[in-house]
């Protein structure tokens, strides 16, 4: 499990940015934290699968299939993400 700071904050929202690029190369770059991936942007369940797979190793965690479910959108991978760190309980 990972630790994050309010001042990471903005590096986890780059790194995920820059990770969803990676997959669908033909994202602006500047992708809006709540844009929906499928609807906006038109990923598909294999491009979603291999995001999270990336942040699974990134940030050393595991993400159950419901939780993928939910991760719709930067934001809500965000979300998701702090609520795995201690910040979420204090």
């Amino acid at each position: 499990m990972f630790t994050t700071t309010l001042i990471d904050t903005t590096n986890v929202v780059r790194f995920l940015r820059l990770t969803l690029r990676q997959i669908k190369p033909s994202l602006p770059e500047n992708i809006d934290t709540s844009d929906n991936f499928k609807q906006d942007w038109g990923l598909d369940s294999l491009d979603l699968v291999e995001y999270v797979a990336c942040i699974e190793k990134h940030f050393m965690i595991t993400v159950s299939d419901k939780d993928r479910e939910q991760m719709v959108s930067i934001q809500a991978v965000l979300n998701y993400l702090l609520s795995k760190t201690e910040m979420a309980t204090a």
